[in-house]
Formats: C-alpha cells, sequence, structure tokens
C-alpha cells in the first residue's frame, strides 16, 4: 500500500538534484586557473584531475538498476523514486567531494601566486612555497566520506528540506562502489 509520501520523494529528488546542478556549475568557473604556467605542481594537478572527474560524471547517465516493482499501487512508483533518489543523491555526494577538492586547489593556487608575487621558485621562497604544498595536503586529507555527508545533510536541514529517506553514508558508498 502506498505511504503517501511519492510527492515528498519526487520533491527531494528535485532538490538534491537542483544542488547537484549548482555545485557543478560552480566547478566550471576553475577552469580558467588551469591556464597558468605552473600546470605541473601539486595544486594545478589536483584542479585538472577534479576538472575531469567532475566532466566524467556528468556524463554518467542514470543507472535505473533492476528495481523490483511491487504489485500493490504506489509501491512500484515509491520503489522508483526511492532508486532515483539514491542515485541523485550519490551523484550530489561525488560532486560535492570532487568540488571540495577543487576548491582546496584554487587556495593553494592562491596561496602560491601571494608567495611568488609575480616572481619564479627560488631558493628564498622554497620554505614558504613547501608550507603552501603542506596546507594542500592537509585540506585534502580532510575531504573525508564523512565530513561531506555530515556537511549535505547539515545544508538540507538548515535548507528545511525533507530528509525522512535520505540513504544513509554506507548505502551512498556501496552504490558507488557498485557503479565502478
Amino acid at each position: 500500500m502506498a505511504d503517501g509520501l511519492n510527492d515528498a520523494r519526487a520533491m527531494r529528488i528535485a532538490e538534491v538534484l537542483e544542488d547537484y546542478r549548482s555545485i557543478s556549475s560552480s566547478m566550471i568557473g576553475y577552469r580558467p586557473y588551469l591556464a597558468q604556467t605552473q600546470s605541473g605542481t601539486a595544486g594545478y594537478t589536483v584542479l585538472s584531475q577534479c576538472i575531469s572527474q567532475a566532466s566524467a560524471l556528468l556524463s554518467v547517465p542514470f543507472q535505473g538498476g533492476n528495481i523490483d516493482i511491487p504489485t500493490s499501487p504506489g509501491e512500484g512508483t515509491k520503489a522508483q523514486l526511492q532508486r532515483i533518489l539514491l542515485d541523485a543523491t550519490s551523484r550530489r555526494f561525488r560532486i560535492m567531494r570532487i568540488y571540495q577538492r577543487a576548491c582546496a586547489a584554487v587556495r593553494w593556487i592562491q596561496r602560491r601566486q601571494q608567495v611568488l608575487q609575480g616572481r619564479a621558485p627560488n631558493a628564498a621562497n622554497q620554505a614558504a612555497l613547501a608550507q603552501v604544498d603542506d596546507t594542500l595536503r592537509t585540506e585534502i586529507i580532510a575531504v573525508s566520506d564523512q565530513r561531506i555527508f555530515v556537511e549535505l545533510n547539515q545544508r538540507d536541514t538548515a535548507a528545511g528540506n525533507w530528509t525522512g529517506e535520505m540513504p544513509p553514508l554506507t548505502k551512498i558508498l556501496q552504490f558507488i562502489q557498485q557503479q565502478g
């Protein structure tokens, strides 16, 4: 028997996909940073990887999978909406992970430019550049699955979004792993 929440599920899918679209669009603004001359250095490498990963994620079609459709009215729609919500939530999670790494890379680029002030790296600025590199590594390590999950849940709660059937982190990670 249908539980009367299919409209809420559909609305939640729209909210998650809008968040996914917004985060994905933010990644477009990072492309100009790749034109810099220091493209082989740590931050540029991370940013390039993030932009490639975001592009690849955007090209992945919906993974409908096999949904066991119950025979009772409304239950088939419920199962289908839950599967779509899992796919959308997983995409949003992945793009947020990519985005947070990209933000760390952009901060690295800005810090590096601040240290170099238009000059080439040299012995006088090596210690400061090493600190900038260390900060990047620390920030990348801090981009954990748990942190992303908590942050997205906090954003949803702050926005007043219905979170009654949001998949737990373990299910999101399992879904991502199954997608390859």
